[in-house]
């Protein structure tokens, strides 16, 4: 934490394990016998992934990676986004895809591959993602293959780790899909995407805001208001463009296309 004053560092050092230590509260108190840690939510997401690759939808998912007709410069709308963070507006999407090219674009938790692999219109595409190392390690073992394609630089970080370089770096998007609830930690994760978001860049954000009893083994709830949620990002400096849920999911959650203020 180079330049960052020594009383600083510790009050944040400070405000991470209060955090931890009131998610391990709440979880207590809601009938969770094992402890609920940032490594323990690793390793619970880490067993998730393994199990996720062996099934048919991931095999489907990653087929797209070879095939130069599901390439952005190639005019392909992947429809999870299209649906998810545009609500089925194709122009919306165009204009997206016409702002981001020759820009920097992030992706912050995908896990075991990412959406950026297809967006080559990008001059840069990057990737923080906490199990990257073991991912590829397995994928590699198990099939000879790295699913993250067409990354330029991957940090396997903690997404609340801030790394220097990146602040102000990212000028055409970043994602953040189902990841901030992995970390009792998130309001830096979130932090750190303010940081790195240069005025202009598009966040595309989606995320649980609560959890069933059995997933606090791997997750941490976050708040139980969505829109002091939605005001906390504004707060940090993005304008809401879209917002969205998915009911399916059952529990709080929100979503929202959002833009990085002046």
């Amino acid at each position: 934490m180079q330049g960052v004053p020594k009383g600083q560092r510790l009050n944040e050092a400070g405000m991470k394990q209060q955090i931890g230590e009131i998610a391990c509260r709440v979880a207590r108190r809601l009938g969770v016998d094992k402890r609920v840690t940032w490594s323990s939510a690793q390793s619970f997401e880490l067993e998730n992934a393994i199990a996720f690759m062996k099934g048919p939808d991931f095999k489907a998912a990653v087929a797209s990676l070879d095939d130069p007709t599901c390439l952005m410069s190639a005019g392909y709308l992947e429809p999870g986004l299209l649906r998810e963070f545009f609500g089925g507006d194709a122009n919306a999407y165009r204009q997206f895809v016409q702002y981001i090219g020759g820009k920097a674009v992030m992706d912050i938790g995908p896990c075991v591959c990412t959406p950026l692999s297809l967006w080559d219109v990008a001059d840069r595409r990057i990737v923080i993602e906490p199990l990257y190392d073991q991912v590829v390690d397995h994928t590699t073992r198990m099939e000879g293959v790295n699913y993250f394609k067409r990354v330029d630089r991957a940090y396997s970080y903690s997404a609340e780790r801030r790394i220097p370089e990146l602040i102000g770096s990212i000028d055409g998007a970043i994602v953040v899909r189902n990841c901030i609830d992995h970390s009792p930690s998130w309001p830096f994760i979130l932090s750190n995407i303010a940081a790195y978001a240069a005025p202009g860049a598009y966040l595309l954000l989606w995320n649980d805001l609560l959890h069933p009893k059995e997933y606090l083994d791997g997750h941490f709830d976050i708040t139980d208001d969505s829109s002091a949620f939605r005001t906390l990002l504004m707060q940090l400096g993005f304008d809401i463009l879209y917002e969205f849920d998915l009911p399916q999911q059952g529990l709080l959650n929100y979503g929202c296309r959002a833009v990085r203020r002046g």
